[in-house]
């Protein structure tokens, strides 16, 4: 007279969907094994997480070399002057007894 239960479940949603069920990981009792999909998942969002950050360091070492030689061009001296190796004694500190 009843039909059970899973039998219900495997006669009504592969004909409305027209596909079979998906394999669901499940312990001995029959309940469904969470910790292992949430591991999968876990794992999953590492690997994007990963791809992501060596995908971004492909753009982000030429920029970090370039602001490198950009510092180093500003911090060179501007005028001759100022420089202590291109001009004789002007690096030196001159007290009152040279002068």
């Amino acid at each position: 007279m009843h039909r059970q239960v899973s039998d219900c479940r495997r006669s009504a949603v592969p004909s409305e969907s027209g596909g079979a069920l998906p394999r669901v990981r499940r312990f001995g009792d029959g309940s469904i094994d969470y910790d292992f999909y949430h591991m999968r998942a876990r794992k999953m969002r590492s690997r994007v997480f990963v791809d992501a950050i060596q995908k971004a360091a492909r753009f982000i070492r030429p920029l970090i070399a370039l602001a490198i030689l950009v510092v180093a061009i500003w911090m060179l001296p501007s005028r001759s002057e100022d420089c202590a190796v291109c001009t004789p004694g002007a690096g030196v500190a001159r007290g009152p007894a040279t002068r």
